[in-house]
Parts: structure tokens; C-alpha cells; sequence
């Protein structure tokens, strides 16, 4: 297990995500309250034998050992290295679960964290999080590999129709058979609490992937023609997804993207509805006319029409 420890405050230390966000925004997963700090300032990730630490084009700069890193560029991230970012100093370092560390990450865990049985799942972090969710990554014992767990935030609060949409989600993805979509394994209830275990994919958001600037023109047409290819497969089963953006687009280290998130998508031949007639889903900046007023009539191309935007 890694951990990121303050320097500047010793014995304060929080255990690192596979995909780890420090910065001042609070949907970061070390979250610092400081001026000189960007909203997401940098990002650690863990890439199946190493670290990699890549500033996320900071207004102040991320230094390694003294030494400031090129803006999105990855660099490897050895044990012990120096991290500073404004005048706050973090080191990784590698720790046994002793009983100790035991102690320490229940103390810490966050209320939301799932409860799943642990007997079958070890949740090894958190590794994103939205607006009503966040996602962990775990090892499923039994089957030995690791899945990623999505949870409804527990501060949300959420009522009947979030809970159902969050039902839908799973069902709808568990329907379109295509390698360009996150692929969801299961869907648990325990207890009051929903979640769907699915495919742990080792990548970056489109989102993460464009913060130094536009893609090359080759990666960016392979990226296009996944998602096109995922389409086409929820499209053939009548199944729109309604919130394409590129923080539903997750590029592997190979460049093969993948199409995740079908919290508002629409079953074309489903008489079940959580729309409401005259009322718009989805994000502006990549939402077609038709759907920003009326999402509940809308087809196949309304996700053409984001893909292209």
C-alpha cells in the first residue's frame, strides 16, 4: 500500500487512490487550502508497477526534488521522492497493512465507502468522484482481479428517482456488448445502498487528457472512432446515451477509448421514463438543441451531435 505523507506536519498521511487528484478543489482526493495551489493542481497514478506524478498545468508549478516538472507531462515517481506543491512538502512511501495501518485507514475511510463484503472485495481507494457519486477501486478476492466499485455519495442524500436512475445506469450498460464500453460486472444492494461493480480501466479521462491542449490530430481521430464504435453498439440495442462529453471517455495507455456513464441515458423502446416532458439533460457546452429543451424525445443523434462537439 502507498501512502502520501505531509513532511511539514509529521504522522498526518492519507493513503493514495490508483488515480490520485491534489489540489484546492474539494472533489480532490488530498484537498489543500491554499491560494498558491490550483483547483486540481496535480495528479499521482498508479500505472500496475509504478507511480507516475504529472502536474495538471498548475499556475505555480509542481517540483520533484526541487526540480519543476514540464505541465502534463508524466514522470516516474520514485519511493521517498521530494513533492512540493506551494509551500507544502509530501513524500510517497510504501507501508505494510500491519495492524497499525489497519487501525489508521478505519479511522480515516470515508462514511460512503462501500459496504460490501469483505470477505469478496478489498477496497484498495478512491479513485474519482462526480457530483452525486464517487468510484473506488477494490480487488474482488474470488475471482482475483480488480473492479471498480460506483457508489452513490451518502451526503447527497439521494431520493427515489436518483436511486432509480442509478439502478438504470447498470441494467442499461449491462445490455450493450462492445469493447469501447465500460463493462459493468454486477449490481449489489445492501442494505439501503446500490452499487455497480465494473471493469477497472487503466487510463486517464479525455477531459484529463486535453488539459495541456488539444490532441494530436491521429490520437484524436482514434478516440472519435471508438466512441463512434461504442454508439453504434448501445444505438443497435436502443439504448442513448444522452452525456457525451470527454469526461465520459476514458483513454487506456494503448489509446483505445472507452464510453462510460449511463446515468441519464434513454431506452428508445422502454415505456419507463425519468424525464420529464419540457425539461433538458446533460452538459451544455456538448448537448444538442433538441435535447437542452426536450431530452425525453430524443434519438440516436443526439449523441452524434455531441460526439462532434
Amino acid at each position: 500500500m502507498a501512502i502520501l505523507e505531509s513532511i511539514d506536519h509529521p504522522g498526518q498521511s492519507q493513503v493514495l487512490a490508483t488515480r490520485h487528484l491534489v489540489g484546492r478543489s474539494k472533489v480532490c482526493m488530498t484537498s489543500i487550502d491554499d491560494r498558491q495551489i490550483s483547483g486540481e493542481h496535480a495528479v499521482l497514478e498508479w500505472k500496475g508497477n509504478c507511480w507516475e506524478l504529472r502536474d495538471l498545468g498548475s499556475r505555480n508549478g509542481t517540483f520533484v526534488d526541487g526540480k519543476q516538472l514540464e505541465p502534463n507531462k508524466p514522470t516516474l515517481c520514485a519511493v521517498e521522492d521530494t513533492l512540493q506543491l506551494g509551500d507544502h512538502v509530501f513524500h510517497v512511501m510504501l507501508v505494510g497493512i500491519d495492524e497499525r495501518t489497519r487501525r489508521e485507514r478505519q479511522r480515516t475511510q470515508r462514511l460512503d465507502e462501500p459496504l460490501l463484503p469483505r470477505e469478496e472485495f478489498e477496497i484498495l481507494g478512491e479513485i474519482g468522484r462526480g457530483a452525486t457519486g464517487r468510484v473506488y477501486a477494490a480487488h474482488q478476492k474470488l475471482l482475483r482481479r480488480n473492479v471498480a466499485i460506483k457508489v452513490l455519495r451518502t451526503e447527497v442524500d439521494p431520493d427515489a428517482e436518483s436511486q432509480a436512475r442509478f439502478v438504470r445506469e447498470g441494467r442499461v450498460a449491462c445490455m450493450i456488448d462492445s469493447p469501447h464500453v465500460v463493462e459493468v460486472f454486477d449490481l449489489r444492494l445492501v442494505g439501503d445502498r446500490v452499487y455497480l461493480v465494473m471493469e477497472l480501466v487503466n487510463g486517464v479521462s479525455a477531459k484529463d487528457r486535453v488539459y495541456g491542449g488539444p490532441l494530436p490530430v491521429p490520437e484524436a481521430l482514434k478516440v472519435a472512432e471508438d466512441v463512434a464504435f461504442a454508439l453504434e453498439a448501445a444505438h443497435r440495442v436502443g439504448v442513448v446515451h444522452r452525456d457525451i462529453k470527454p469526461a465520459n471517455i476514458l483513454i487506456t495507455p494503448q489509446g483505445d477509448a472507452k464510453l462510460s456513464d449511463f446515468g441519464i441515458a434513454k431506452e428508445l423502446d422502454s415505456l419507463e421514463s425519468l424525464t420529464s416532458t419540457g425539461e433538458g439533460l446533460g452538459t451544455l457546452a456538448y448537448v444538442s438543441p433538441e435535447q437542452a429543451t426536450e431530452a425525453k424525445t430524443v434519438d440516436r443523434r443526439t449523441d452524434l451531435y455531441s460526439l462532434g462537439a
